[in-house]
């Protein structure tokens, strides 16, 4: 038929290789989302690896349709795939290779690993590709073929960069409300501590569990007020994680002072906000990935 070549022109052993290779990118991200949702395997901070596992599997949908065209038998079929192969391979190739270049600007060569091997697996994708169009028959028509995926793939490229770029918004505003709950943590503990104060008339609680609810079918007491809910009381709200450190007793015995900080659950988490307080109820806050203290600006 016009415009098609025999199947038998191209080199098989290259397009076996572009067929494996178009399998590294959807491998990537299966391995990832493997190894990111494993307690045994996983590291550092849950955002983080959330975002790298969407970004993996939004730029997988090119290599799919790459892979399908490339197992059709007809030559014009392989062609669109080769075509598929090399557009991804060298959008997100080049594209990673910018990632790892900031990534080790900033001295972040942990971070650096991914946009690593997810670069490398594109451009051996792009380069087994070009080698097999170039082992077949070449004809005048192929730049249409090509040019016409360079279109499809800038509207997706379009479509997939407004998504990758609304991630870290939709995570920034779940940060912030998470943020939002630890301060009114923070302050509830505040006011439970006054009420504590006063109706015992022995000073500041010594624990949050102090505060919170006494055993079933048991009466509020100095160590169990029922000022503050259960999950307060254990130190939890919202993936943060409250700490207590009540100041040494006067010489009557009463606890004048304490220290609460909150903290992300987890500490990888850099760019969570950190928060301190004490009885004095101004509350401090950093976004520096340290522990928050009394040196660190007020709200």
């Amino acid at each position: 038929m016009p415009g098609q070549i025999s199947t038998s022109s191209f080199d098989h052993r290259w397009l076996r290789l572009t067929r494996l290779a178009t399998l590294g990118p959807i491998a990537l991200a299966i391995a990832y989302s493997f190894w990111s949702s494993s307690p045994a395997l996983r590291r550092g901070c849950s955002e983080d690896r959330s975002f790298a596992n969407w970004v993996l599997w939004i730029i997988t949908p090119t290599a799919i349709f790459s892979l399908i065209h490339l197992f059709r038998k007809s030559a014009s079929a392989r062609k669109k795939g080769l075509a598929w192969a090399v557009v991804t391979g060298a959008a997100w190739g080049i594209l990673g290779l910018v990632v790892l270049g900031l990534m080790l600007a900033d001295k972040s060569f942990r971070g650096a690993v991914l946009p690593f091997i997810a670069s490398a697996v594109q451009i051996v994708l792009a380069g087994c590709a070009i080698r097999a169009y170039y082992s077949g028959t070449r004809e005048k028509q192929d730049a249409g073929i090509l040019f016409k995926r360079v279109g499809l793939y800038v509207v997706y490229f379009v479509f997939a960069a407004s998504v990758i770029i609304a991630l870290p918004d939709l995570w920034a505003t779940r940060r912030n409300n998470r943020a939002d709950a630890a301060v009114e943590a923070l302050r509830k503990i505040k006011a439970a501590e006054d009420s504590y104060a006063q109706k015992y008339g022995k000073g500041f609680g010594a624990s949050l569990a102090a505060l919170g609810p006494p055993p079933a079918g048991a009466g509020p007491s100095e160590s169990a007020a029922a000022l503050i809910g259960s999950g307060l009381a254990r130190g939890s709200v919202s993936e943060y994680v409250i700490n207590f450190t009540p100041g040494a007793p006067v010489a009557d015995g009463r606890i004048t002072t304490y220290v609460l900080t909150a903290q992300p659950v987890e500490p990888e988490c850099t760019f969570w906000k950190r928060f301190f307080t004490d009885q004095s109820g101004a509350i401090h806050v950093n976004s520096n990935g340290r522990p928050a203290s009394a040196a660190d600006p007020a709200m």
